[in-house]
């Protein structure tokens, strides 16, 4: 009965059970704020001692954010380079290449752009997990003082 009821208030965000159990005993006030915060960000958080805790620390999160931000961007270029390549190659040794410059080029910037979306996608993603963070650690001090 108790876990119908947490997942008829999540209001269709799939979030597990054990999460939303201790969202509605400790921060009843600002449960649908946290159950919306992490509808997808979720899978970066524990439970330990009956708190809920970010997997990674905040300088962790910073340097993530940077690491798949540079990932991106390396296999972005890294497979610019090759398609370039083997365009170029397809143009100089064979003559019946269907593939004109102008066509090559806007393939390789939409490929780039989606490379940089990604990016930027991800990085939004660890910001958000690292907001989420720091409001749960400003709601246990808050509920540390009121004791």
């Amino acid at each position: 009965m108790k876990k119908i009821a947490s997942d008829q208030l999540n209001g269709g965000v799939e979030i597990p059970s054990f999460l939303t159990d201790i969202l509605i005993r400790k921060y009843a006030d600002y449960y649908f704020y946290l159950v919306n915060s992490l509808r997808t960000t979720w899978k970066f958080f524990k439970v330990e001692d009956g708190e809920i805790q970010c997997i990674y620390s905040e300088r962790e999160l910073v340097f993530k954010g940077l690491a798949y931000g540079a990932l991106y961007t390396v296999t972005g270029s890294l497979a610019f380079f090759i398609f370039s390549n083997f365009t170029w190659f397809l143009a100089r040794y064979t003559s019946d290449s269907t593939l004109n410059t102008g066509m090559t080029l806007i393939i390789l910037l939409v490929f780039l752009l989606f490379v940089a979306l990604g990016s930027l996608v991800m990085i939004f993603k660890l910001i958000t997990v690292r907001d989420i963070n720091q409001s749960l650690n400003l709601l246990k001090q808050s509920e540390n003082n009121r004791s």
